[in-house]
C-alpha cells in the first residue's frame, strides 16, 4: 500500500522520543482491547497512535510499522482478508527498511501474513514466509525460546492444513517439549501445543490419543484462565467435534451446547463466535436426525451473519 509522507518538518530528538513514547503506549492500550476483542475501539485507538507516527516521525519510521501491524490484525481476526494483507504487507515493507530482517517485530509480520494466507489456502505464498520467520526467530532468540517454539507451532499448523501430517507431527513435539522447558505445564502457550497436536491426531485418527490432550489442554485452561475464556469455549467445542466423529452424539451435544452458551456469556448473541456455536448444534442435530430443532438453530445462525455481515472466528490468535 503506497500512503503519503506527512511529516514535512524535522523534529528534535526531544519530540521524537515523545512521540515514541505516546505512540507506543497507545499501540499497548489498541492491544489489550484486542485481547479483550474489542476491535473497533482498538482500531479507534490505533488511529490515534498511526496520526502521531506519521505527523512526527513519519511513514518509514517502527511506530508507524508497528500501527499497519496491528491494523492488519485486527482485519485479519474480522476475517477481512484483503485489509489484512494489505496492512501486513505494509508493515513488513516499513519493518524490513527500519528494524533489517534479523528483527523479532519483522519475524512476527512475516509469520502472520503467513497465517493470513494458511486461512486462504495459499499454501504456496504461506509457506516461504512462515519458514523465514521460524528462521529468523532461531537466529535471534535461539531453539529454546517460547517465540521460536510459537514459529514452529504455526508451521506446523499450516503443513497440517496442507494434510502434511508427517511434516507436522515433530514439529508440534518439538514446541510442544520448548514450551513445558520454558514455560511450565501450567500455561496457556503449552495448553495450546497439547490442543494442536490433538486437533492433528484426531484428523489422522488417533481417538484416543487426541481425547487424552485435549482433556488435558482443558484443565490447564480452565486452572489458568477460567471458563469464562475464548479458550475454555474452545475446548469445549473441539470435544464435542471428536465426540461427533465417534458417533457419540449425546456427549457432543452436551458439549457443544456448553460451549455455545460459553460463547454467549463471553461475547453476546450477535458475535460471530457464537454464530459458529449455533452452527455447529445445528449440524449435529441434522446427523441425529432431528431436524425441526436443527432448522431453529440454523435460523438463528443465519439472522446473526445477516444481520451483522460476519464471518466466522479465528481460533488462532497471531502475534500482536
Amino acid at each position: 500500500m503506497q500512503s503519503q509522507e506527512h511529516r514535512t518538518e524535522p523534529i528534535s530528538s526531544n519530540d521524537s522520543l515523545a512521540a515514541v513514547k505516546q505512540s507506543d503506549s497507545l499501540f499497548q492500550v489498541a492491544r489489550s482491547l484486542i485481547s479483550k476483542r474489542d476491535f473497533i475501539k482498538a482500531l479507534e485507538v490505533n488511529t490515534i497512535s498511526e496520526k502521531i507516527a506519521l505527523e512526527k516521525l513519519g511513514r518509514i519510521s517502527a511506530a508507524y510499522g508497528a500501527c499497519c501491524h496491528l491494523r492488519g490484525l485486527v482485519n485479519y481476526l474480522i476475517a477481512n482478508y484483503s485489509e489484512a494483507e494489505k496492512w501486513y504487507t505494509e508493515a513488513i515493507e516499513i519493518r524490513k527498511k527500519v528494524l533489517g530482517k534479523d528483527n523479532r517485530d519483522y519475524a512476527g509480520s512475516l509469520s502472520n501474513l503467513g497465517l493470513l494466507y494458511s486461512e486462504l489456502r495459499n499454501f504456496e505464498k504461506a509457506e516461504p514466509l512462515c519458514l523465514e520467520a521460524t528462521s529468523i526467530r532461531m537466529k535471534i532468540v535461539g531453539n529454546e525460546h517460547p517465540e521460536y517454539a510459537a514459529s514452529l507451532n504455526n508451521l506446523a499448523n499450516l503443513y497440517r492444513d496442507m494434510g502434511n501430517f508427517d511434516e507436522a507431527e515433530p514439529l508440534y513435539i518439538e514446541a510442544k517439549a520448548i514450551r513445558m522447558k520454558a514455560l511450565g505445564t501450567e500455561h496457556p502457550d503449552f495448553a495450546q501445543s497439547l490442543n494442536s497436536l490433538a486437533i492433528l491426531y484426531s484428523l489422522m485418527g488417533y481417538y484416543e490419543q487426541a481425547e487424552s490432550l485435549y482433556l488435558k489442554s482443558q484443565v490447564i485452561i480452565e486452572k489458568v484462565l477460567g471458563k469464562n475464556h475464548p479458550d475454555f469455549a474452545q475446548s469445549l467445542n473441539n470435544l464435542a467435534i471428536l465426540n461427533m466423529d465417534l458417533g457419540k452424539f449425546e456427549k457432543s451435544e452436551q458439549l457443544y451446547l456448553e460451549a455455545l452458551n460459553s460463547r454467549k456469556i463471553i461475547f453476546g448473541k450477535e458475535n460471530p463466535a457464537y454464530a459458529e456455536s449455533v452452527l455447529n448444534v445445528a449440524n449435529l442435530y441434522i446427523k441425529m436426525g432431528n431436524y425441526e430443532k436443527a432448522e431453529l438453530y440454523y435460523f438463528e445462525a443465519s439472522s446473526i451473519f445477516l444481520k451483522k455481515s460476519l464471518v466466522k472466528s479465528i481460533q488462532i490468535m497471531p502475534q500482536v
